[in-house]
């Protein structure tokens, strides 16, 4: 094979990891089911910083894990302060935070302090969140 073989292209869904994130995983020690969870939550990163929602049955579809090894994985990526859920101002203006419940799937996204960690792997300035 030569040098200028031409890259494969994924039929989506798929989750694209810069060397950032690889070393922010690796500099925190997580584990394989918060490494499975995080190719899950990329698949659809936003330049805000939030990820897509998805459900713990869906994570657990894209990545074979069961849905406990999802909770696990998510509980280890909080605990390392790499996601965090968002903020939700509620109708009457009150602020709290996206929590999952029946029915509702909560909505993440890296922490402030993991972005900064990454940010220089992604093309564009990007803030918020």
């Amino acid at each position: 094979m030569s040098c200028s073989a031409a890259y494969v292209l994924y039929e989506p869904p798929y989750a694209a990891l810069s060397p950032h994130i690889v070393q922010l995983l690796v500099q925190r020690g997580v584990g394989r089911n918060g490494w499975a969870v995080m190719l899950a939550l990329c698949m659809g990163l936003h330049e805000n910083r939030m990820f897509d929602r998805k459900s713990a049955q869906r994570i657990a579809e894209l990545t074979g894990l069961t849905e406990k090894q999802v909770s696990r994985g998510m509980a280890e990526l909080k605990e390392q302060g790499i996601i965090a859920p968002i903020v939700r101002k509620s109708k009457g203006g009150s602020f709290s935070i996206d929590r999952p419940c029946f029915g509702h799937v909560a909505t993440y996204c890296f922490t402030k302090d993991a972005w900064e960690q990454i940010a220089d792997g992604f093309k564009s300035d990007q803030s918020g969140c």
